[in-house]
C-alpha cells in the first residue's frame, strides 16, 4: 500500500530542495494550479499545510515547485477509493459506501 501520508508533509523544507540551476514555469498556469489546490483545502483539509507550503512561490515558480504540486495532486487522487460502509436498515446486512 502507498504511503500518502508522506506526501502531504515532504515540503516543509522545499528551500533546501531547490537546485541552484533550475529552470522557471509558466506563472500563470502554476497560479491556475495553486488556486484550484486552496479551493480543494475547503473540502480536504489534510493538503492545507502542503498547498500553503508549495503558495509561497507564486511569484517565482521553479520547476521544483511545480513537481510538488504535482505530488499533491497525485495524493488527491489517492485515498478517495476508500470509504464508511453503514448498514442501510437495521434488519438487513446491506451496507452503502459513503463518499467524502
Amino acid at each position: 500500500m502507498i504511503d500518502f501520508n508522506s506526501a502531504t508533509h515532504a515540503y516543509a523544507n522545499i528551500r533546501n530542495e531547490v537546485k541552484e540551476v533550475d529552470e522557471g514555469v509558466d506563472p500563470t498556469m502554476f497560479r491556475r494550479l495553486i488556486g484550484s489546490l486552496r479551493y480543494l483545502c475547503q473540502s480536504i483539509l489534510d493538503i492545507s499545510y502542503s498547498v500553503g507550503i508549495v503558495s509561497r512561490f507564486t511569484s517565482n515558480p521553479l520547476k521544483t515547485h511545480f513537481l510538488a504540486a504535482q505530488k499533491i495532486l497525485r495524493y488527491i487522487n489517492g485515498p478517495f477509493q476508500y470509504g464508511i460502509l453503514f448498514p442501510v436498515l437495521q434488519a438487513t446486512q446491506h451496507c452503502r459506501l459513503l463518499e467524502s
